[in-house]
């Protein structure tokens, strides 16, 4: 895993939630640019989040931001949800706190769920 220039992201794993030091520049703006790699050994029911810096940067009407830690208690209250169902939770929330305020920036969030062996579900 490397980042080029978004939020560091959440890897939950054991119903903890970690942030990962990942930074890094975003793309295309050097060319030169190294970017540091990270290795995860991810078990079934794993989960990483992945967002975008408007996530964190919603505000309401008093300039409130949503931030960090708000996304990382919706993936800890939710251990056994689906990918998706993080998603629609995080974005859910984040309409909520902005409570009708119009966003400045683009809002995307990814999470990504580690399954089991083939043919298990999880």
């Amino acid at each position: 895993m490397a980042n080029s220039g978004l939020p560091r992201p959440i890897y939950c794993h054991n119903g903890q939630i970690e942030i990962i030091e990942a930074t890094g520049l975003p793309l295309g703006l050097f060319d030169e640019a190294e970017y540091d790699e990270f290795s995860f050994r991810a078990k079934p029911g794993d989960m990483f989040v992945f967002f975008s810096d408007g996530i964190l940067d919603a505000g309401d009407k008093d300039e409130e931001l949503f931030g960090r830690e708000r996304v990382g208690e919706i993936v800890a209250a939710n251990p056994e949800a689906s990918a998706n169902e993080i998603v629609k939770l995080i974005f859910q929330a984040v309409a909520e706190h902005a409570s009708g305020e119009d966003a400045f920036d683009d809002q995307t969030v990814v999470a990504i769920r580690v399954k089991g062996a083939p043919g298990k579900r999880k």
